[in-house]
């Protein structure tokens, strides 16, 4: 029932005739927001030229009569827009492109090509304005069913790190490879922060600065936010992070990452829909982007120095400092106001490692669904009511560890997962009572030093 849902609404979409005749119309009508645009049959290149509306887009005009190429070429050039805007010919029944690579396909003519060989090429989401009798129509290619997105770190709000998706697979060809193809260096903190999907778009923290041994008096590292498209792997915007990167959580690069790292940097980009929320600095505020254009909407005041985001229905959820401790905060993204926050401050799970001298950025790796906020203070599990933010019951599961660093919180259903490298332990999620326990070796033996190598 919901594919014959979705195929209708394709139809119903192609029903609606737009009338823009210039690039930047055409644009507007079609709700093209960046990516990649092929204009089929492109003639002497003047429309091409125009669907470059703005830095977001790369267009490229097929054309089978190598006089228009030629024109179309010249034409472009002459506009100093070429490279971003590029000509080709093309021979045959089908389009020079991967399966789902196009972001929008433009047609005066479709010049023999089929629209299934259009809706091929097209990505999910994407969009086929095509003119006929005079008048333009609009097509929208569906998200396939079983296609999942990453929006948080772990997936979702719920810790539990393994996707819905049905489509993945092992590899049989490189949809796209983009810079940088090297890391900075490998004896210090990685040059990528965190990495989440949502809305056909990839969105990471990527410290760009040239490849240098990044010591005391190295080369500065260039932080930026970087949104591209999911399918092709086109830059849409990049929004520059400050205050970001190891000169501001430790005074050296000389500490291998186990010993010095923030435990949380990888928790505060999330994905949701046509929002992306972050922290663009590293003691900064949590704020509100718009996913396609990267412009900063708003800041949340009061977040300042949150080091967790969580993103469930229509609020946030945060971990952020309270004094030298810890807590949780609820933002209604409505308003951007908090509904509740936790008068008890929290310990998080580094305090009380001996080895992991990480006590001034600690995490509470909180987890959450519709009816509860769980998450690890020193060698206990705290589940907070969801819509109130009463304490429920403050239990310390089994454990394999000297503390709960190396653990992971799943909410999945009646029971919470405490997943660590040799024990798996479900706890009630009414009353923290242990369901069951399982034990493994498979991690057995992986442990060592250095001077063991």
């Amino acid at each position: 029932m919901k594919r014959v849902v979705v195929m209708l609404a394709v139809v119903l979409l192609a029903a609606g005739l737009g009338f823009g005749e210039s690039g930047g119309e055409i644009i507007e009508d079609s709700g093209g927001k960046g990516g990649l645009v092929v204009h089929i049959g492109c003639g002497d290149g003047k429309l091409t030229a125009q669907l470059r509306v703005n830095d977001r887009f790369i267009v490229q005009g097929l054309d089978r009569d190598p006089g228009y190429v030629q024109r179309a070429r010249e034409h472009i050039g002459s506009l100093g827009i070429y490279g971003r805007v590029s000509v080709r010919q093309f021979i045959g029944a089908r389009l020079p492109y991967g399966d789902n690579m196009v972001n929008l396909v433009v047609a005066e003519d479709r010049s023999g090509v089929s629209m299934d060989e259009v809706m091929r090429v097209l990505c999910p989401g994407g969009i086929a304005y095509i003119k006929g009798n005079g008048r333009w129509r609009k097509t929208v290619k569906p998200w396939p069913e079983d296609m999942d997105e990453w929006t948080h770190h772990t997936h979702g709000p719920d810790g539990n790190a393994v996707a819905n998706d049905r489509i993945v697979g092992p590899p049989k060809r490189f949809q796209w490879i983009a810079d940088p193809k090297w890391m900075r260096a490998h004896d210090t903190d990685s040059s990528v922060s965190a990495m989440v999907t949502g809305g056909g778009r990839i969105f990471y923290m990527v410290d760009e600065a040239p490849i240098s041994l990044p010591g005391d008096n190295g080369l500065p590292d260039k932080w930026f936010l970087v949104a591209r498209d999911a399918f092709n792997g086109i830059v849409l915007w990049k929004v520059a992070v400050e205050d970001w990167g190891w000169r501001q959580w430790k005074d050296t690069w000389a500490k291998f990452r186990p010993d010095n790292f923030p435990v949380n940097l990888h928790r505060r980009v999330v994905a949701a829909g046509e929002r992306v929320y972050a922290t663009l600095g590293y003691q900064a505020a949590v704020s509100e982007l718009d996913a396609a254009t990267g412009k900063v909407l708003r800041t949340f005041d009061g977040t300042q120095g949150t080091r967790e985001i969580l993103h469930q229905g229509s609020e946030l959820i945060l971990t952020i400092p309270g004094g030298d401790r810890l807590k949780i905060a609820v933002v209604v993204l409505e308003t951007g106001g908090f509904v509740w926050q936790t008068e008890a401050k929290y310990a998080g799970t580094s305090q009380e490692s001996k080895r992991l001298k990480i006590e001034l950025d600690a995490a509470l790796n909180a987890a959450a669904n519709d009816e509860i906020v769980c998450f690890m203070d020193g060698k206990e599990v705290v589940c907070l009511d969801r819509k109130s933010g009463q304490v429920r019951w403050r239990k310390a599961p089994k454990s394999e560890s000297a503390t709960l660093w190396a653990g992971t919180l799943i909410v999945a259903g009646e029971v919470i997962l405490y997943a660590e490298p040799k024990l798996l332990t479900a706890m009630s999620a009414k009353d923290g009572e242990e369901v069951w326990m399982k034990a493994s070796s498979r991690f057995q033996g992986l442990w060592f030093s250095w001077k063991d190598v």
